[in-house]
């Protein structure tokens, strides 16, 4: 069934978290965000649908903050930390034997940092650079290393579990301040995001303005 203008305009921005955060924030041109989604618009209308159009429903909705349940609920962070000096390597899963090898190796409750990914087919290790060496004799068949890796990690009320798009509202701000996050994991009340140690500063900086926001 054909929309209309300001509907069709509406059921974009819920799509796309990025547009309804810029409009939000006052930080785009509604005549070119309008040109962008002409067709997109169209094809919602089934017809033909002028520029300014597009831009007078965007103004309609330019102003409103974003809904809570579409766009990820605000919660509040219980705590933000980084830490520096790790490294990471990618092997393929049939190195699983010598990846389990290493949890006898760390000592965690000594400062030792040990984070093990698993994937289908691959396995990513991320641990402090102290044990490099280590590692190396270890591992010896990798796919990819990462030499130079920070963590920024948060801390979540319960609720964060079952808030839908905590984790995009977390990483949205990190993604639109052009800051590449390396991997990412997460566990009940935690998400940890790591990054080259050149962009920790820039990310940690984005999410507080964010949070505070």
């Amino acid at each position: 069934m054909p929309l209309s203008v300001n509907a069709a305009v509406a059921l974009v921005i819920e799509r796309d978290p990025f547009i309804a955060t810029a409009l939000e924030r006052g930080i785009v041109s509604y005549t070119k965000l309008a040109r962008a989604l002409n067709n997109e618009v169209e094809t919602l209308c089934g017809r033909g649908v002028s520029t300014a159009a597009i831009v007078m429903a965007l103004m309609r909705h330019g102003g409103k903050k974003v809904e809570k349940k579409k766009h990820g609920a605000r919660i509040r962070a219980r705590h933000i930390t980084t830490r520096t000096g790790l490294a990471m390597v990618s092997v393929e899963r049939r190195e699983i034997e010598h990846v389990h090898s290493l949890y006898g190796k760390f000592n965690m409750a000594a400062g030792d940092f040990l984070q093990v990914s698993m994937g289908n087919t691959e396995i990513s290790v991320i641990y402090n650079r102290e044990k490099e060496n280590l590692v190396a004799k270890t591992l010896t068949k990798i796919l990819h290393r990462e030499t130079n890796l920070s963590l920024l990690s948060i801390g979540f009320p319960d609720e964060y579990l079952e808030t839908p798009g905590a984790i995009e509202y977390m990483i949205r701000p990190i993604a639109l301040a052009n800051v590449n996050i390396i991997e990412m994991v997460s566990t009940y009340r935690e998400l940890n995001i790591f990054f080259r140690d050149k962009e920790l500063l820039k990310a940690y900086a984005t999410l507080r303005s964010w949070l505070n926001a």
